[in-house]
């Protein structure tokens, strides 16, 4: 026989009360004092009978009514010998160890593999177990696939060898947390299974959580997930007798960093409750040599503060934060962003005044960005074809004059090697023998078929002034213009331009339209302003006017420098890229391929590639030099803001979410565990309390009937 509450038993014991109630001798308590004893000597009372037991048969009664009401509270039940020794169903424990960057620590990593070999201590050779690994996102190590595999019983402990064997190999990345993608998505592969292979699976099945779990650990996405019911987790957290942590970043700035009159700021966040309030800062090598004094700094915990870094000594790659509990995140890699040189040619005319020059107003403004320093140059028609071979040129600015009227072949090759030609229709080139030939020569998808244009030049009849009615703002050129804020054309007055027209457009041939050049851009008179020509390959424009400001006021506008940059390099790569990206951050860039990707010691990064032409992302902080066709750019690869804000978060956040939260047990543990179950099966299907209960009342009442005969035999 068991007992489910054996300490019930324990009130068994007050059937001594019984016993010592029935031994108690009881004396006179009330004295009454007689004056004629008063001469006498005292003498103590003597007894003439020892205390007995006077009525056997209600003691005993009374001590059986307590002994089965005890027991009855004790629950009992009887034993069955086929339980004994059962062992519990075989378990799926799916192993999710977080290898964020936070977790590079040393002391959490190893604490880390010693809970997750704790784990596989517990479960028995029949328990099936997985191993995934998790930043910011979820990675198959032993996967539940492999568990579908593992039929017979053994595969238990060859899955533990596996996994035991793959934790070793571990290491933590540079990524960042996002705990809610591994585990929604080892959830789902869960209850896939248990769907689709067996129940029974699903409801012994638990999840343990390995991570330092700090206060950006990536958990907002569990707040919409409806986690299942029938899947426990486990919370295994490392790592919490080390919070705070100082982080330190780059405050940039469109200045370039390349250059020694620029400051370099330096962005430093000390975490609530760190330990650790002063710190130092000094400029490093790209091997981490210490060059020029240290700079102190005092942040308190919770406060950021900003200091100015003294003037960089040559050969200085990386500012080092000491001071802190981690120093994984403390090297602040700074970019040098040199500008990439690149000319804009103009070929035209020169004219007496500075305002009536189209040089002037191309020069003067700053096309350029903090990737490309754009300057521009001026050449004649005869060193057109030697300058355009320079890989430097990016576009080239011409107004036709007699002697580019005979280079229509060069300046297509220029267009086709990707040098953005644009043309310039001024009142005096209009003028020139040949310039409708020369137009459509220029503008046409075929040169061959060039006089199926029917290209006109004629001069506007226009009295006052022409405006800007059309914008193609699907076009790159216009793109950056098309928010309401920026979209207004309506103060740009055009007060002389060339009407252009085609016989093509006007007969509605098809086969000849398309030759015709793509319209962008129209007067309120019906005729282009900015048309693009429909070649295969490069970009030609025409302007139907002139910005000098006799022709127009469109050099003066705030729209000339931001569609003159476009119409220099219509393609995103003129803007470039941030200078500074976190690990795991993608970017993309728009320059022709092939690219040359190196780090800062000049070895070939071939993980970069994210199986596209032009995207990549980073795995390792430091800094990287891209190289495009036409650009070499640095970029410096962080470590993600979010790993340096080492702060514990509370495990009953899980809770909120609905994640049940129930440790793996050992298979001792889970055998009692299992032993218990059965066992309270079995008392509540025998009830032997109730019979217990019964046979207690009876007896009480069996010993008040007997107390009472006892009593009328006394009074008799």
């Amino acid at each position: 026989m068991g007992l489910l509450a054996p300490l019930y038993a324990l009130a068994a014991l007050a059937i001594v009360g019984p016993i010592v109630l029935h031994l108690i001798r009881r004396q006179p308590q009330g004295q009454i004092p007689f004056s004629s004893l008063m001469f006498l000597r005292t003498s103590p009372p003597q007894l003439t009978r020892r205390s007995r037991l006077d009525n056997l048969l209600l003691l005993l009664l009374r001590g059986l009514a307590l002994l089965l009401i005890a027991l009855a509270f004790s629950r009992p039940y009887w034993r069955q010998k086929d339980l004994i020794g059962q062992s519990g169903p075989a378990r799926t424990v799916a192993l999710l160890v977080d290898v964020s960057a936070s977790m590079r620590r040393e002391e959490v990593w190893k604490t880390a593999i010693e809970e997750a070999e704790n784990v596989l201590k517990d479960l028995s050779d029949r328990d099936q177990v997985a191993l995934y690994t998790v930043d910011n996102q979820l990675t198959p190590i032993v996967s539940i696939e492999d568990l579908g595999q593992a039929k017979q019983a053994t595969d238990g402990l060859a899955l533990k060898t596996l996994v035991g064997d793959s934790l070793q190999k571990l290491r933590p990345t540079w990524n960042s947390s996002k705990l809610s993608s591994g585990l929604i998505g080892l959830a789902e592969q869960l209850n896939t299974r248990g769907l689709g292979v067996d129940a029974a699976a699903l409801a012994d099945s638990q999840i343990v959580l390995i991570s330092d779990f700090h206060l950006d650990s990536g958990l907002d996405e569990l707040q919409g997930y409806a986690w299942p019911k029938q899947i426990d987790v486990d919370l295994r957290i490392v790592g919490v007798n080390q919070p705070g942590n100082a982080r330190a970043s780059l405050m940039q700035s469109d200045e370039t960093a390349a250059e020694s009159t620029v400051d370099i700021k330096i962005r430093i966040e000390n975490n609530p409750h760190s330990q650790q309030e002063s710190f130092h800062l000094q400029w490093c090598d790209s091997l981490g040599k210490s060059l020029g004094p240290k700079t102190s700094v005092q942040v308190a915990a919770g406060q950021v503060r900003v200091v100015t870094m003294p003037a960089m000594p040559q050969g200085a790659r990386q500012v080092e934060l000491v001071g802190d509990s981690w120093s994984g995140d403390n090297i602040v890699f700074i970019p040098s962003s040199q500008a990439v040189e690149q000319r804009i040619l103009f070929c035209g005319s020169a004219a007496a005044k500075d305002e009536e020059d189209l040089s002037y107003f191309l020069s003067q403004a700053p096309l350029g960005t903090s990737v490309f320093k754009r300057t521009v140059a001026t050449v004649t028609a005869g060193e057109l074809e030697s300058a355009g071979q320079a890989e430097d040129i990016v576009a080239l600015v011409i107004e036709p004059t007699s002697e580019l009227l005979a280079k229509t072949d060069t300046l297509r090759q220029l267009a086709e090697r990707g040098v953005n030609v644009i043309v310039v229709l001024s009142e005096q080139a209009a003028r020139l023998d040949g310039i409708e030939q020369f137009l459509a020569a220029m503008l046409s998808a075929d040169p061959a078929k060039d006089s199926e244009l029917g290209l006109s030049v004629s001069e506007s009849s226009s009295i006052d002034h022409a405006m800007i009615a059309f914008v193609d703002y699907r076009s790159p050129i216009f793109s950056t213009l098309a928010d309401p804020r920026f979209n207004d054309f309506s103060k740009i007055r055009i007060w002389k331009h060339r009407q252009i027209q085609w016989k093509a457009v006007e007969s509605a041939d098809e086969s000849a339209m398309k030759l015709a050049p793509d319209v962008l851009a129209s007067l309120d008179d019906q005729s282009p302003w900015l048309m693009r020509g429909r070649l295969a390959s490069g970009n030609i424009w025409l302007f139907a006017s002139g910005w000098q400001t006799s022709e127009s006021t469109f050099a003066l506008s705030s729209k000339f420098i931001p569609v003159m940059s476009k119409l220099v390099d219509p393609s995103p790569r003129e803007t470039g890229f941030a200078r500074v990206i976190e690990v795991g951050e993608s970017i993309e860039l728009e320059d022709s391929p092939p690219y040359q990707i190196t780090n800062q010691r000049a070895q070939a990064v071939e993980s970069a590639n994210e199986n596209t032409d032009s995207k990549f992302k980073f795995d390792e902080p430091g800094l990287y030099n891209i190289r495009g066709a036409r650009w070499n750019q640095q970029l410096a690869v962080q470590v993600a803001a979010n790993e340096s804000r080492l702060i514990p978060l509370d495990p009953s956040l899980l809770k909120q979410y609905g994640l049940g939260i129930e440790r793996v047990v050992s298979e001792a543990e889970q055998q009692d565990r299992l032993r218990q179950l059965k066992n309270e099966e079995l008392e509540d299907q025998q009830r032997l309390w109730k019979w217990l209960l019964v046979a207690g009342l009876g007896v009480l009442l069996t010993e008040t009937f007997c107390a009472g005969l006892a009593a009328r035999g006394v009074e008799r």
